[in-house]
C-alpha cells in the first residue's frame, strides 16, 4: 500500500467510527437515518385490561328513540371477543327489574389470547451456531405452545357458551 491508499483507509476508518459513535449517541440522527433508509421499528402493543359492567334494563327500552337498546347474548359475546382482541378483562352482567336487589350477577373472566412468538432472526454479528441453537429452542417451544394454546382456546369457548 502506498501513502495515498493508507491515507484513504485511515480517513474512511475515522469517518466510519465517528459516524457510528454519532449514530449511537444521538437519537435525532438515528431517527432521521431510519427514516431515510426506510427502517420501521416494530410497534409493540401491550395488552389492555378491560372491566365491563353490562346492565340489562328491559323497562321501556323499545318505547323511545333514545332509550337503551335491547341487549342480548350475541352482544355480550361480541363484547367478550372485543375485549379478548385487545387484552384481557372481566365482565359483570346483571339486569334491572322491580326488585333488583336480589338479582344475580354473572361474572366472566376474559382471558387474553395466547401470545405468538415471532421466529428468531439472525442478529448482525451472531454466529451461525448460536442462531441455530436459538432457532431449535424456538421450534421446540412453539410445538408445545401450539397444543397449550389450542387447549386454552377450547376451554375459553366452553366457558363462553355455558
Amino acid at each position: 500500500m502506498n501513502t495515498l491508499q493508507k491515507s484513504i483507509v485511515a480517513a474512511a476508518t475515522v469517518i466510519t467510527l465517528g459516524g457510528s459513535y454519532y449514530y449511537v449517541t444521538n437519537s435525532t440522527f438515528r431517527d432521521k437515518t431510519h427514516t431515510f433508509l426506510g427502517v420501521k421499528e416494530k410497534e409493540s402493543s401491550k395488552p389492555i385490561y378491560n372491566a365491563c359492567f353490562v346492565i340489562f334494563d328491559p323497562s321501556g327500552s323499545t318505547s323511545s328513540t333514545y332509550s337503551v337498546p335491547k341487549i342480548d347474548t350475541t352482544y355480550v359475546k361480541q363484547l367478550v371477543e372485543k375485549i379478548r382482541e385487545n387484552g384481557d378483562g372481566d365482565i359483570w352482567v346483571t339486569f334491572i327489574d322491580q326488585e333488583s336487589f336480589n338479582n344475580p350477577i354473572l361474572y366472566f373472566k376474559v382471558t387474553g389470547q395466547p401470545v405468538k412468538l415471532e421466529a428468531p432472526v439472525r442478529q448482525p454479528g451472531e454466529s451461525r451456531i448460536a442462531f441455530n441453537n436459538r432457532d431449535e429452542e424456538y421450534k421446540k417451544w412453539i410445538k408445545g405452545s401450539e397444543e397449550d394454546a389450542e387447549k386454552a382456546q377450547q376451554l375459553f369457548q366452553s366457558q363462553l357458551y355455558i
